[in-house]
């Protein structure tokens, strides 16, 4: 809890009062959820919430340098939320006689296309491509004073790097089912949903910046 406390208090003392409500907002939710996860004695929700304090470390030293617009900031704060949702809130499986609870990132919408979790995959690579477009922005004006704009060529580089990001982390995930899960490991139509989800998130993103030069 005090090494939550001084977390806390290195985002909020920061230099930029800009950042003071989104940092305190994300920090709130991520302790909220932890609270949850360890009184109902849920562990297998510390792996999220580990990588939660690590994204939270790592957008703060990176802000840090690159400065990042206040909106993206929020956004981020938003996937953040909306990850550790689906990984530690439950919901009743109303398909199911029992009633048994499931996690959110479980629950679909629509046939096997439209679920939680593909949502999210959208939404986050869409969040994920207006970083890199803007650490790539940001990088260039600090060292050559210039200013880009956002050509279909450069918005293809930002495109691939976030959509390498997604395969990078699939393969992760399959080489852990591999080891502790085999029989999720097979599960090739999750990895190419996952992944169109990712390409449509970072392609449409992508005319948002082209359209409004973000």
């Amino acid at each position: 809890d005090s090494y939550l406390w001084h977390l806390a208090s290195m985002f909020i003392q920061t230099k930029s009062p800009k950042i003071t409500g989104v940092a305190t907002i994300t920090i709130l939710y991520t302790m909220g959820f932890l609270g949850s996860a360890l009184s109902g004695k849920d562990y297998s929700a510390l792996p999220h919430l580990g990588a939660q304090l690590a994204l939270m470390i790592f957008v703060f030293i990176a802000h840090k340098r690159i400065h990042y617009a206040l909106p993206l900031l929020w956004h981020l704060s938003i996937l953040g939320f909306l990850n550790l949702a689906g990984g530690i809130i439950t919901i009743p499986s109303l398909g199911s006689s029992e009633q048994l609870p499931h996690l959110l990132n479980d629950a679909w919408f629509y046939h096997e296309w439209l679920s939680y979790s593909t949502l999210v995959h959208v939404y986050g690579f869409a969040v994920i491509t207006w970083v890199n477009w803007q650490t790539l922005c940001n990088i260039i004006h600090s060292r050559y004073q210039r200013r880009l704009i956002p050509s279909t060529g450069l918005l293809l580089l930002v495109i691939s790097s976030a959509v390498g990001y997604g395969a990078i982390a699939e393969l992760l995930i399959h080489l852990t089912d591999t080891c502790f899960n085999p029989e999720l490991a097979v599960n090739y139509a999750d990895i190419c949903r996952n992944m169109s989800a990712n390409v449509l998130g970072a392609t449409l993103i992508s005319f948002v910046i082209k359209l409004r030069n973000l």
